[in-house]
């Protein structure tokens, strides 16, 4: 009982004597946190190399410092928790002393538990900053270590780049020299290559004219040489000299079906809408009368169709069989007059029947009706004279047209002449943006007048 009545004693005395200790200075421990704050921030807001260049020393001591203010200020913190030990009192005297001591710290304990409770969460608390800025003094030298090797690898990269560009430079210079000097030697060959055409079209034209001269010239020949000869002729020459001197003409027109007719692959794209119809009807050998350049031939060998045409006009067979087609020289009806009946599987004609006299036009139906096999059917496209354009002006384009033939008037004849489920397709509208809208006479009239060019009239036998 006497050991816990001098240690409750000495706790008393030591209460009493904490509780005229000074408190802790929270004000200037702040005050000095906020300027150590203040001071890693200015730090932090400079250039990444004077940063660098910073003593960290300073940064460690000012850490430090703040530490040792805690541990300071810890050692006061507990109010009335230690006696004194009063070393200028003598035995009797510093016993008494004590033991009045530990009496005021246990009456005091119940004044002072709330500061010593305030101290010692601050204490805590200001711990807690000051390792949270060691951490950050750390990261802080970490970045600005980064910022110095980021800068120098920057300064590294900047200095190649401007190594490598003065060589690109030097390149592109040249690039664009060259590129100067290789558009103004290829304008020198255009305009070089300009003249040249212009040189052959000259010539072209003048061997024209010149061939034009040749066939009148050749046939004064024959007709003189028929009146000079002492002896009729008789009908084999006569064939012969009629056909020599039509060949004359037949390079002409050839040229001219160049010029009107349209090119080569405008008229097989328009070709193609019968590929369905003659694949309709089954295998079987396709006869193409008045086939021309052949457009309608390469379609059909395109599409693995066996096919055959004849023609007037020698150039135009000559380049037919060039090209590998089957054509032969010759007249269409003879042509068909000399087949045998139900042997082919459809017989066309692109641009014929316009060509022919009203008489032959009949013939032609019943030729094509006798050679077609059942089901055959046949194709003749011609055009359009319900076009107003097309039937009052382009029709004449070419001198050795007939007459338009009217849809109706054609439908009729192919009906009369044998065939049976005929039909009339129109073909090659102009295009939209010449139509005529607005109204019902505006419609009507833009159908006249950039309606369907041409027609084909197709039908079959039963």
């Amino acid at each position: 009982m006497a050991g816990t009545s001098e240690a409750g004693a000495q706790r008393a005395g030591t209460d009493m004597t904490e509780s005229k200790s000074p408190d802790i200075d929270v004000d200037q421990l702040v005050a000095k946190i906020r300027q150590e704050v203040a001071r890693r921030r200015a730090e932090s807001r400079g250039p990444a190399i004077a940063a660098a260049q910073l003593d960290a020393g300073d940064g460690v001591a000012g850490a430090r410092a703040l530490q040792a203010g805690i541990g300071a200020a810890e050692q006061q913190a507990r109010i009335a928790t230690l006696v004194p030990d009063w070393p200028d009192w003598n035995g009797l005297k510093r016993r008494f002393g004590r033991l009045v001591a530990r009496v005021v710290m246990r009456l005091a304990v119940f004044i002072t538990a709330q500061q010593r409770e305030f101290n010692l969460a601050v204490l805590a608390l200001f711990r807690d900053v000051a390792s949270g800025l060691s951490q950050l003094e750390a990261a802080q030298r970490q970045t600005q270590t980064g910022l110095v090797l980021l800068e120098d690898g920057f300064d590294r990269v900047e200095r190649r780049l401007s190594e490598r560009e003065r060589p690109l430079d030097d390149r592109l210079d040249r690039m664009e020299r060259f590129a100067s000097e290789a558009i103004e030697r290829l304008q020198n060959e255009v305009a070089s290559r300009n003249a040249r055409t212009d040189d052959v079209e000259r010539k072209v034209l003048a061997l024209q004219t010149d061939l034009i001269v040749y066939e009148r010239r050749l046939e004064r020949l024959l007709e003189e040489a028929r009146r000079r000869l002492p002896a009729p002729l008789d009908a084999g020459q006569l064939q012969v000299l009629a056909e020599e001197a039509t060949q004359a003409f037949n390079g002409f027109y050839a040229a001219l079906e160049d010029q009107f007719r349209g090119s080569r692959e405008d008229i097989k794209s328009r070709a193609r809408v019968y590929v369905p119809i003659i694949k309709e009807v089954g295998p079987g050998a396709v006869l193409d009368l008045g086939s021309g350049r052949g457009e309608w031939l390469e379609v059909l060998r395109d599409e693995g169709v066996s096919a055959r045409g004849v023609d007037v006009n020698r150039p135009m067979v000559e380049a037919c069989c060039a090209r590998g087609f089957d054509v032969v020289e010759g007249d269409a009806l003879v042509h068909l007059r000399g087949l045998p009946d139900a042997s082919l599987a459809a017989v066309s004609g692109m641009h014929l029947i316009e060509h022919l006299p009203f008489e032959k036009l009949i013939v032609l139906f019943d030729e094509a009706v006798r050679v077609l096999r059942p089901g055959g059917v046949a194709i003749f496209e011609t055009p359009n004279p319900a076009n107003l354009i097309v039937g009052s002006c382009n029709f004449y384009q070419d001198p050795t047209h007939q007459r338009p033939i009217p849809a109706p008037l054609a439908q009729y004849l192919a009906e009369a002449r044998g065939l049976c489920r005929v039909r009339i397709l129109p073909l090659h509208p102009c295009s939209e943006s010449f139509r005529l809208r607005g109204s019902e006479l505006a419609e009507r009239v833009s159908e006249h007048l950039y309606g369907p060019q041409d027609y084909a009239v197709v039908g079959y036998r039963a």
